[in-house]
């Protein structure tokens, strides 16, 4: 399993934007965990707004571990 962190400190510098699209990404070739820690939970809200089903699970830090099995990245 390989752990890719998005960070940075200031605000609307496109670090969920980032993760989701890297999320995409890694989806078409192994399977996918986006964790989403930010307190906004921006990917959280844009999986929920989705109508399709996403190739990559999204979700926050507190529930990550009952998803992690089986993943070959979180993002």
């Amino acid at each position: 399993m390989k752990i890719i962190a998005v960070t940075g400190f200031k605000g609307g510098i496109a670090k969920s934007t980032t993760a989701i699209h890297l999320a995409t990404f890694l989806s078409k070739s192994t399977p996918t965990l986006l964790i989403d820690s930010d307190p906004n939970r921006t990917c959280e809200k844009w999986s929920d707004r989705g109508n399709r089903q996403q190739a990559f699970i999204v979700t926050n830090e507190k529930a990550a571990s009952r998803h992690i099995p089986g993943k070959s990245y979180l993002t």
